[in-house]
């Protein structure tokens, strides 16, 4: 019974990441068909998905108390040794680390989860290429011990599903945006 709990939390947590991970590469791809956009339906698209990841990244990443899929509770019993990992895995130290991480969590804590209006924004949205690092670093761990239970995550990293929906993403945002292309503001 407590071997069939491990697997639906691991599975839950893979499930989590494929989530953001989607998220994270519609923005991207959003972003790429159309970098500057002036439509507001467009602007809102962006925000939004932004805004969502960085909800589903905090499940995983962010206070330790606030989730069962945190990784810290997840993988309490190896914390050190997921640590060192996650460090090389997103190429930055403790510190840097720690900067970022509450970054992400101010982003969250003070603009939309919930609502600070005081708080100091950064001037721009989370850039995720250390969210997405970190997620893809969770996901490997997840997968192999997935594949101890013989249930195999699939694909195997989540940078390969990463690309497989981007390929997807990237031919629909850029046929969404053209097809809005003709629209104005009213």
């Amino acid at each position: 019974m407590q071997e069939d709990k491990r697997v639906q939390t691991l599975r839950s947590v893979a499930r989590l990441l494929a989530i953001f991970a989607k998220q994270v590469e519609l923005k991207r791809a959003l972003a790429v068909a159309d970098p500057q956009p002036q439509l507001e339906f467009w602007r809102l698209m962006h925000g939004g998905l932004s805004n969502l990841a960085v909800i589903e990244w905090c499940k995983l990443f962010g206070a330790k108390g606030s989730n069962a899929l945190h990784w810290q509770r997840v993988y309490s019993d190896r914390e050190c040794e997921f640590r060192t990992g996650l460090r090389a895995a997103t190429a930055m130290n403790d510190p840097a680390f720690t900067v970022y991480w509450r970054n992400i969590k101010s982003w969250r804590d003070s603009n939309f989860a919930h609502f600070d209006p005081d708080a100091e924004l950064p001037p721009k949205w989370p850039n995720f290429d250390t969210a997405i690092a970190a997620a893809d670093y969770y996901y490997s761990w997840v997968n192999v011990e997935l594949a101890k239970s013989e249930f195999h995550l699939h694909p195997a990293t989540l940078k390969t599903f990463r690309q497989t929906v981007r390929s997807g993403y990237d031919k629909a945002a850029a046929l969404a945006v053209h097809s809005t292309k003709d629209l104005s503001q009213s």
